[in-house]
């Protein structure tokens, strides 16, 4: 019969870990650990910020540039129709969240599947700095 010390079963458990790192000694601490994994987040967007520029006879125009391809957990949130200046339009909110970025604000807009959503809110997850979450709603 085979006597397996702490050090043996720690060392066994931690290489059932999703990402094998010493932190993860078992199962719950890998939960807490490693919250943000990346098989959740499973679609790609692109973030885009506005750039001011000046066309040929000096007027200022406002344009979009790219600012970067993410990785995002995207949940649709909401749905709503409502009547505006005689026409029903539908209103389509978003929740999008992202790893952690503090460069991300309200003035950018999102990609996703080519439906263009623009950034209502953003949260940040202060107390661990695990990720960001974006408050979006399609552009019509």
């Amino acid at each position: 019969m085979l006597t397996e010390t702490a050090a043996q079963v720690n060392y066994q458990m931690a290489s059932t870990c999703h990402l094998r790192y010493w932190h993860c000694w078992s199962r719950f601490a890998c939960r807490w650990w490693c919250d943000m994994r990346a098989g959740l987040l499973r679609t790609r967007i692109t973030v885009m910020q506005p750039i001011s520029g000046k066309d040929v006879n000096g007027a200022v125009t406002q344009d979009w540039a790219e600012f970067g391809r993410l990785w995002a957990d995207v949940r649709n949130k909401s749905g709503l129709e409502t009547i505006k200046a005689d026409k029903v339009t539908g209103i389509v909110r978003v929740s999008i969240r992202v790893r952690y970025n503090t460069k991300l604000n309200n003035a950018m807009r999102v990609i996703v599947n080519n439906v263009i959503y623009n950034i209502k809110a953003v949260m940040h997850d202060v107390n661990s700095r695990e990720y960001t979450d974006l408050i979006c709603e399609a552009v019509t």
